[in-house]
């Protein structure tokens, strides 16, 4: 009925007018003016609700926050760092070991590989050998009795040396067993040197 509120009634927590309070249905209800209702209500808002007292919680909740996430920065960097020094020394170490394996590699292949080639020269020389004594005892033929027998005597041994007991033994590279061969030919050439005599 747009009248003026001038009562607010507690029980029904409104403003309502003065026919609406005198006789209508807030008649028997406790009425205060409204300026009487402000301060009640305000009083009341005040100690239910402390806002200086909240938004002061939040300040303290707001740095705690903060600080958290600068020692959670501080941690982060210090485990990188960490990490990183730790990575850092791990590739070097391996590296290191990369270094000497490789190295250890190259050393083996030399050695391999230089067996092989005093193998295969000491192949080429005893064939040349060979043929010599092939060739000496060709021009036995030509030679009297006593110095066939005497000469073809020498041949034969120079032959069971450099032939039947050493050329045909060849195979696979065995590593572990030239030092005793490389001795075996040093004996040999000793003994052809005898021979040669």
């Amino acid at each position: 009925h747009k009248k003026v509120h001038v009562f607010y009634c507690e029980q029904d927590q409104e403003c309502v007018c003065i026919s609406c309070a005198v006789i209508g249905k807030h008649k028997s209800h406790p009425l205060l003016t409204v300026e009487e209702a402000k301060d009640k209500i305000k009083g009341k808002l005040q100690s239910e609700v402390n806002l200086r007292e909240h938004q002061d919680d939040c300040t303290k909740k707001q740095l705690s926050l903060k600080q958290q996430e600068s020692e959670i920065k501080r941690d982060i960097k210090e485990k990188k760092e960490k990490l990183s020094t730790e990575f850092s020394i791990w590739r070097k170490q391996l590296e290191e070991d990369e270094k000497t394996i490789l190295k250890m590699i190259d050393d083996e292949e030399h050695r391999v590989l230089s067996c092989i080639k005093s193998k295969s020269d000491s192949l080429v020389e005893k064939m040349d050998k060979l043929q010599i004594i092939e060739k000496e005892s060709q021009d036995q033929d030509q030679k009297d009795a006593l110095s066939f027998i005497q000469d073809v005597k020498q041949l034969l041994a120079r032959y069971t040396i450099y032939g039947y007991n050493r050329v045909f033994q060849y195979g696979a590279v065995n590593t572990n067993q030239i030092q005793s061969e490389d001795a075996d030919d040093a004996d040999a050439d000793d003994d052809d040197a005898d021979y040669d005599d």
